[in-house]
């Protein structure tokens, strides 16, 4: 026999060699005996896969490559940090530990105490009961005497507290170990739940037990209905009504509903949840007691060393933190010394507050309140150019019993005009209609200002009054009124943020009554002056009756009247002289709906218009002899015609997805004739009669549209272009001299080739243009193109229009600031604004939804040319800004930088709270802003 060869016979050791080998993983070994084993049998075809397979493990490179000698380094110190937390963690749970006996050695003094003091009830209960029963049997005559020897000691009934009596296995006081029993049941004092409560998700489903009853399962549990006490152990689990308890231990007392828990106790009532280590809780008056406790009261989670259920719904958190944040540990807390939850009203206030968000301390607050979504308390510090360092302040609030009537109590600080308070109040009700009131005073001047600089009212005591209301008395009538009054011309630009000053750059103070029916409307308006700096037009009053499109008898006929009565008085800014006329306008107009042709629609008009005027600008300052009448006359004629074809086409190139193709054009002419009034508007005040006109329209509006699935499956119209363009011709006349001309053409474009993109654009060009000139062919021209993608294919349609974003100052009440794109969606939008001999700009504006958590935006606008008057600016970066949004899970961090070279630098950190979207914590600072008189520039939105 060769040297190498095997016995037939050690084949199944072989086996078993190679089955070992592989659980070790030596495939070395594994190999060596599958090659003996063919070489006893070469033809043995599972010896020969496993010779393979062995083969290619042997010949692989290593799975885990030798860690370099830095790698390592790191590993045995991160081992080390962690045996290092690991012994802090160790010690921590032996304190935790030794306060936990500390607590248990007390909880069984008072055990103890306890079991004395039943015990004691009992034997004075036992004595009178039967001094009761002695004496009842020597009142009581009885008709029969047994037989026999009387009792000398009546028989105490059972316990009123026991419904079931224990089984034959529990241990008795001095007896043998308990053993291990059923449910046992104890009724109380019966208490039906309320019929609106909430079922504690754990017993849903399970039946209810009658009313008082309180069920305990166990491992072990002990029945002492003498010392009317119930104990079990091991997996125990106490039901009553709609509270469940699960525990290691347990001991109630039957009489008081008293239940005293350790070892990881869990206690579920509703939507409600507990959780401590050692608990003493009362059934019938929902308080209790919970060391080292965590409750769970959406939207708000409780953790801390001691938690008190004072009452039913309110907890106490000593010391300890909350949170609305599920996870554990919470990437957010408010934690304190004190805290008190009021889950029915979802009020929170904690004391001695500090914000922790991912265990980094963030901001400190001696106090903070939040109820009902919204806190009553803000305080927001920062800084701006015009005020220095400010802190805004105040308080929220609700008229108690309704939410009709709301609002906030300001008291503010700032570094240049010192402290200033004001007053927020709306309401909203069917009754009284809304409203809204807000008043403002500051004692102090600019004091960034000389005196000699401060306009008058500016000195001191400076205020704001304003009442808006909107009314409804009639079904068909409205209301409104409008007062607003300032104590100088800076306040508003001084002390109200600058989108309200640039977008309402004119408050003036009004009270109008509207009705509003199919036949008519009734308009009466009563505007008067509150503010000296301010020039307005005073109507005391201005009626206007306008009868709408009637149409005469069975004709084709329509009329249409309107009839307007004002006093009118016109009051120039800081002087004493004023204007005044009584005007009564009525204007007349019939038309005639004409079908020549059914696509056809033509309709003729002729209106007069008769105005009377109390006086002229030549009788100014003196009585008036003679009142004035003016009249004029128009008409016209409207024309337009549709028509439509469909083209059989149908197409995906380019991904246009075109089924069918339905071109609709749209010529329209219009022809207007305006003549001179009888009164030249030079002479008059107040004039209301239209400028001379005798002009024929030409317009044409062409559109491309076609059909694809609907959200329902179903075919729908889709508009894939639209344009329309018109130019008016002016014939010679009294309007115009120098005879007859073409007007600038106009022109709209609008186009939808894809559902991701979507252009629009508009132009004006002149008809004739003087070549002696360098004026463009162009008046001017805006086109904006939108771009949106990512998942869920959204429709550029439907996105919002570029605009520049106006960052926002401080105001009580939801930022807005919590919505996102969906993930994995963009925007994106170009824009460029031509404006012949004013203005050439370029913007650009996206945003993008990174991921789940991450967005990005940015806001860019470019000026090309800039020409005010006789200043002119070149290519400058107007304004820009840039936002980043992180979703924190329970809150939404947004930074914003933003620049705006009329305005200066300014940085936004907002932290909104998802639970309670109307709590930011904003810091806000700005910087590098023009001062105030570099605002009076010819480029400056603020004048």
């Amino acid at each position: 026999m060769p040297p190498d060869a095997v016995p037939a016979a050690d084949v199944p050791r072989l086996w078993q060699d190679v089955k070992g080998a592989i659980r070790e993983g030596n495939y070395a070994a594994c190999l060596a005996a599958a090659d003996a084993i063919l070489r006893v049998d070469p033809a043995n075809p599972r010896a020969a896969l496993h010779q393979t397979l062995c083969q290619q493990r042997v010949e692989a490179p290593p799975a885990f490559q030798p860690l370099p000698r830095e790698r390592q380094a790191d590993l045995e110190t991160r081992l080390r940090e962690e045996e290092r937390a690991q012994r802090r963690h160790a010690a921590e749970q032996k304190r935790r530990e030794r306060q936990l006996r500390t607590e248990q050695a007390r909880w069984d003094a008072e055990l103890e105490a306890l079991a004395r003091q039943a015990e004691q009830d009992a034997k004075q209960q036992r004595a009178r009961a039967q001094a009761e029963a002695v004496r009842e049997a020597a009142t009581r005559q009885p008709a029969v005497v047994p037989a026999g020897p009387a009792p000398t000691e009546p028989v105490p009934a059972a316990p009123p507290t026991v419904a079931a009596e224990a089984p034959a296995g529990v241990a008795r006081p001095g007896g043998e170990p308990s053993v291990e029993l059923g449910p046992v049941v104890v009724s109380g004092m019966p208490a039906e739940p309320p019929p609106s409560e909430v079922v504690s998700p754990s017993l849903a489903g399970r039946p209810r037990l009658p009313a008082g009853a309180v069920r305990i399962n166990g491992r072990q549990m002990t029945s002492l209905p003498d010392r009317k006490l119930a104990v079990a152990e091991g997996d125990v689990e106490v039901v009553f009504e709609n509270t469940l308890i699960t525990c290691d231990r347990m001991t109630l007392f039957t009489d008081t509903h008293d239940v005293y828990a350790e070892g990881r106790v869990r206690l579920e009532e509703g939507a409600q949840v507990f959780r401590g280590e050692m608990v003493h809780y009362n059934l019938d008056t929902k308080k209790g007691r919970f060391l080292q406790g965590t409750v769970s009261a959406p939207p708000w989670h409780e953790h801390g060393r001691s938690v008190e259920h004072i009452a039913e719904g309110v907890y106490q958190v000593t010391p300890g933190y909350i949170t609305s944040c599920e996870f554990e540990p919470p990437h957010f807390k408010f934690a304190g010394q004190r805290a008190i939850v009021f889950s029915g009203e979802k009020l929170a206030r904690v004391r001695s507050a500090a914000v922790i968000v991912d265990q980094l301390p963030f901001l400190y607050l001696p106090f903070l309140t939040v109820a009902d979504r919204q806190t009553p308390f803000f305080l927001i510090p920062g800084k701006r150019k015009p005020w220095g360092s400010y802190a805004l302040g105040g308080y929220r609030y609700k008229v108690p019993g309704t939410d009709a009537h709301q609002g906030t109590v300001k008291l503010d600080w700032r570094e240049h005009f010192g402290w200033g308070t004001g007053l927020d109040h709306q309401f909203d009700n069917q009754r009284m209609g809304k409203g809204l009131l807000k008043l403002y005073y500051n004692p102090d001047p600019n004091d960034t200002e000389p005196p000699s600089a401060l306009p008058n009212g500016a000195e001191a005591d400076r205020y704001r009054i304003l009442w808006r209301h909107t009314w409804r008395p009639l079904t068909d009538t409205t209301v409104i009124t409008d007062l607003q009054e300032y104590s100088d011309v800076n306040f508003r630009k001084e002390f109200l943020f600058r989108e309200e000053f640039v977008d309402e750059d004119v408050a003036e103070s009004f009270v109008s009554s509207v009705t509003n029916t199919e036949q008519y409307a009734l308009t009466a308006v009563g505007r008067k002056r509150l503010n000296r700096f301010q020039s307005v037009t005073e109507e005391l009053p201005r009626v206007t009756m306008d009868i709408r499109k009637t149409p005469i008898g069975q004709t084709r006929f329509f009329s249409e009247t309107k009839f307007d009565a004002a006093n009118l008085n016109s009051k120039t800014a800081n002087s004493g002289e004023d204007t005044e006329a009584i005007r009564a306008d009525w204007f007349e107009q019939v038309s005639y709906a004409l079908g020549l042709l059914r696509p056809l629609e033509v309709t003729p008009r002729a209106g007069v218009r008769q105005t009377y005027y109390s006086k002229d600008k030549q009788t100014h300052g003196r009585e008036a002899d003679d009142a004035i009448l003016s009249g004029q006359f128009s008409g016209g004629v409207d024309t337009s015609l549709k028509l439509f074809r469909v083209f059989p086409l149908t197409t995906n190139v380019l991904g246009l997805n075109i089924n069918q193709l339905r071109h609709v054009l749209t010529p329209s002419v219009g022809y207007s004739y305006v003549h001179e009034p009888t009164v030249s508007n030079d002479l008059l005040n107040f004039a209301l009669a239209a400028s001379p006109l005798n002009q024929l329209s030409f317009g044409l509006e062409n559109k491309l549209q076609t059909k694809r699935p609907g959200p329902t499956g179903r075919p729908q119209t889709v508009e894939l272009a639209r344009l329309l363009a018109s130019v008016p011709y002016t014939f010679a006349g009294s309007g115009n001299k120098g005879g007859g001309e073409l007007g600038s053409w106009e022109f709209d474009l609008e186009l939808y080739p894809w559902s991701w993109l979507r252009v629009e654009s508009d132009w004006t060009a002149p008809a004739h243009v003087d070549k002696r000139t360098t004026d463009s062919r162009f008046a001017d021209w805006n086109v904006d193109l939108v771009m949106v993608g990512g998942k869920d294919q959204p429709l550029a349609q439907s996105a919002p229009h570029i605009t520049s974003p106006a960052p926002v100052g401080f105001q009580p009440g939801p930022r807005g600031g919590l919505s996102f794109i969906p993930q994995g969606q963009w925007y994106a939008g170009l824009g460029h604004r031509y404006s012949r001999n004013d203005k050439t700009e370029s913007v650009l504006q996206w945003d993008w939804r990174l991921t789940e958590k991450w967005q990005v935006g940015a806001f860019n606008r470019y000026t090309w040319k800039e020409v005010v008057g006789g200043a002119k600016r070149f290519e400058n970066l107007r304004e820009y800004q840039y936002n980043l949004r992180r979703d924190l899970h329970d809150w939404v961090a947004e930074f914003v930088y933003r620049v705006d070279r009329e305005y200066g630098e300014e940085v936004f950190l907002t932290l909104t709270l998802k639970a309670y979207p109307e709590l930011p914590i904003e810091m806000e600072t700005s910087y590098h802003q023009p001062k105030q008189g570099s605002q009076s520039s010819p480029f400056s939105p603020v004048r």
